[in-house]
């Protein structure tokens, strides 16, 4: 939950790009909005999640590459190496762990997750060649309420009032963005 704001601070950082308080307050009400949701409030801190900080700057630095090689390079080149990267580092692990699907769903969700895999790599790509990182950035709190949908309808757990409350804050930082955005659009 942390890789937005560093996806902010690298843009700025590495790209340049002007962070705005409007930036800065959409990640933070996200970030808020998620910690509702999420509640780890009085839990024992266990200090291997601190590891979880290496991801998020993968993450991070991820957003941030693809921000600057958007305009040069086709998403479809991006999509390749990216992918050809993350085979090449986890083949192995996924040869030494691999368990054979053995019913056709199986084998139809195992594919389902490469195809939505690959078309939110393909938007995110696109996306980055007609904005800043650090505008897209909140956008990647909206997972939380696909997740909480989701476990409502598989597996039907009713959201709770903090999910919906946590939602609206997701909600609220995106519709920041996005008049952040249209307020700094050339008119017509």
């Amino acid at each position: 939950f942390v890789s937005p704001v560093l996806i902010c601070l690298f843009a700025w950082a590495l790209l340049g790009e002007p962070v705005t308080k409007r930036h800065w307050i959409a990640v933070f009400l996200g970030l808020g909005g998620v910690l509702l949701i999420v509640q780890p409030f009085g839990q024992a801190i266990n200090w291997y999640a601190v590891l979880m900080l290496y991801p998020a700057t993968g993450i991070a630095m991820y957003t941030v590459l693809t921000r600057k090689l958007s305009g040069q390079v086709r998403s479809n080149t991006l999509q390749f190496y990216t992918g050809l990267l993350g085979t090449v580092a986890l083949l192995p692990f996924g040869l030494w762990a691999w368990v054979t699907p053995t019913s056709p769903l199986s084998w139809t969700l195992a594919f389902a997750i490469g195809a939505f895999a690959w078309a939110g790599h393909e938007i995110l790509t696109r996306a980055h060649a007609h904005a800043p990182a650090s505008t897209l950035a909140p956008f990647g709190y909206s997972f939380v309420i696909y997740l909480s949908l989701a476990g409502w309808i598989i597996f039907g757990q009713v959201p709770a009032w903090n999910v919906a409350i946590g939602a609206a804050a997701i909600i609220l930082a995106g519709i920041i963005i996005w008049s952040a955005s249209r307020l700094s659009l050339p008119p017509r």
